[in-house]
């Protein structure tokens, strides 16, 4: 779903449209965007940012820095809490289980890693989670 987030704020950005986007958490407890809040759904408004021009030398956004990938474990507590953030902040990111999934574990024996979470932000890695080391990576 966080994708898919992703991609309706990318279209809302590069349509340019004035468009509200809308965020709320369903019954299940999975994030949901819309451009249109749900009846009887407490929801809050995405602050929607154009990206800023090519070439004006501003600083790198979380967009241009490059993908979020977690390599996690179903147990993983800190997992829970970096995965929790992310959809709080409306951060698109990839997540393969290193038990369950082929690509999680091969990535995890390529990476060397010694415990869960790592978080990838494009070229960049964090071994566990924190906000504030998380942030440096991604802003």
């Amino acid at each position: 779903m966080t994708a898919l987030a992703g991609a309706v704020l990318t279209v809302c950005v590069a349509n340019g449209a004035r468009a509200q986007v809308y965020r709320w958490h369903d019954d299940d407890g999975n994030v949901q965007f819309s451009d249109r809040p749900p009846a009887g759904v407490d929801v809050r408004p995405v602050p929607v940012r154009p990206p800023p021009p090519v070439g004006s030398g501003s600083p790198a956004t979380p967009a241009r820095v490059g993908r979020v990938v977690m390599y996690s474990a179903s147990w993983c507590g800190v997992c829970d809490r970096a995965r929790r953030y992310f959809r709080a902040h409306a951060i698109a990111f990839e997540e393969y289980d290193v038990e369950t999934t082929v690509k999680g574990r091969l990535d995890y024996r390529r990476l060397g890693a010694a415990g869960v979470p790592v978080i990838l932000v494009g070229e960049r890695r964090l071994d566990g989670f924190s906000e504030r080391g998380f942030r440096r990576l991604y802003e």
